[in-house]
């Protein structure tokens, strides 16, 4: 069994950035700079796949994301994963393995508070997103009141214009290469998220942080503690300012073709379902190199 879903995976075409049609393009600019992220979240190049779904996803999503409501369940949602693998993971390595790993610690640390602040928020669009796909949406707030704040909160300007780079998944180096179809197979998933492309670039450090990090990953602890996430992040997802409204229905009179439904719908579930896990993962690489 798979530890992020079961059952078949969708057909899954990443649109990356340097293929994406102007239209496209235009709104990943527009997730990084609303998110306030530096970089194109795997979800929005899933859902590119099916152009009116990236679409209108994003027009019901871009009210919500700038509300101080939003940014307090993101960072609420952030402190329980970091609570939970506080007593769930302790690394087996230290600082000093790391750096004879060829690890950097302070680039690493700055890698995985990156994704630590950006992929909670995308935790909340990608829940909102499925729910309203499979009618599990509940009523929102019942309240008009905008929560827009003028300008991002302190310490948050920066992050959105840091530099992170990543390995290329496609044509990964050869010692890289083993690590991320383990990754695939472990996780069960169809692709491998910017988070560990990210880490990759120390490749002993990160074979080594990967194994000790697994067994956590494969304990029933954290099974509980990913769907205690992916609860919460629910919560954030109904608790929206603008609630999310798309359906089959509508993206099928957009334009996407009846037999692409069922495919569509399980690859907005796959974000919703994986990001929880990826979340409490990019944590426990952040816990390795504390101290």
């Amino acid at each position: 069994m798979s530890q992020e879903r079961t059952g078949t995976l969708p057909r899954l075409q990443l649109v990356p950035e340097d293929s994406a049609p102007p239209d496209v393009a235009v709104i990943y600019e527009e997730t990084k700079n609303l998110l306030g992220i530096p970089w194109t979240a795997a979800i929005f190049q899933g859902y590119a796949m099916y152009p009116p779904l990236l679409r209108l996803a994003w027009a019901e999503l871009k009210p919500n994301v700038v509300t101080l409501e939003f940014r307090a369940d993101a960072r609420q949602l952030r402190e329980q994963a970091a609570a939970a693998m506080q007593s769930l993971y302790r690394p087996g390595y230290d600082r000093s393995q790391v750096e004879r790993w060829g690890g950097d610690r302070h680039a690493i640390r700055t890698v995985c508070e990156t994704f630590n602040f950006g992929n909670p928020k995308l935790l909340i669009c990608a829940r909102a997103v499925s729910r309203s796909l499979e009618g599990l949406r509940r009523p929102g707030p019942s309240d008009d009141t905008d929560l827009r704040p003028d300008k991002p909160p302190p310490g948050e300007e920066h992050i959105r214009h840091r530099r992170i780079e990543m390995v290329d998944p496609g044509r990964p180096p050869a010692v890289v290469a083993p690590i991320f179809r383990d990754i695939l197979k472990t996780l069960g998933l169809p692709l491998v998220n910017s988070d560990y492309r990210a880490l990759a670039r120390w490749p002993e450090y990160f074979h080594h942080a990967w194994e000790d990090l697994k067994v956590a990953i494969l304990s029933s602890p954290y099974q509980q503690v990913r769907d205690a996430l992916a609860e919460a992040g629910d919560a954030a997802a109904d608790r929206l300012e603008e609630p999310v409204t798309i359906s089959p229905d509508i993206l099928r009179r957009e334009g996407v073709p009846a037999s692409e439904l069922d495919n569509l719908v399980r690859v907005a579930r796959l974000f919703a379902d994986l990001l929880p896990g990826l979340i409490l993962n990019v944590e426990g690489f952040r816990r390795g190199v504390e101290g």
